[in-house]
């Protein structure tokens, strides 16, 4: 028996992709009780419950924005907002999954 570890990034990464697989190859089978629109809300709605840690699959995780070194420089070149580089946009004490309908309920 090994020792207990840490997963590696590859792991983690061929875990996340697998179970969004997982969510694509489910959604794909609902076309007869949902429209296509209702599909493609189920996946993304399944996919952002995933990141957010509620799915059973895997921890939650972080999004973090992620620019070009230049980008700042830029856009205030360009007079233009900048994305900040590392801000994490789920780290606010709400769930992604729940705000996904949030002033458009279907």
């Amino acid at each position: 028996m090994s020792r207990p570890r840490a997963y590696t990034v590859e792991e983690e990464r061929a875990a996340f992709l697998d179970a969004v697989r997982s969510l694509a190859a489910y959604w794909s089978t609902q076309h007869a009780s949902h429209t296509p629109q209702r599909m493609c809300d189920g996946l993304a709605f399944s996919i952002l419950t995933l990141i957010d840690g509620l799915s059973g699959e895997s921890p939650g995780m972080n999004l973090a924005i992620a620019v070009h070194p230049d980008d700042e420089a830029y856009c205030k070149a360009r007079g233009e907002n900048w994305h900040q580089n590392g801000l994490v946009i789920n780290d606010t004490g709400d769930y992604l999954h729940d705000d996904y309908y949030d002033g458009s309920a279907r």
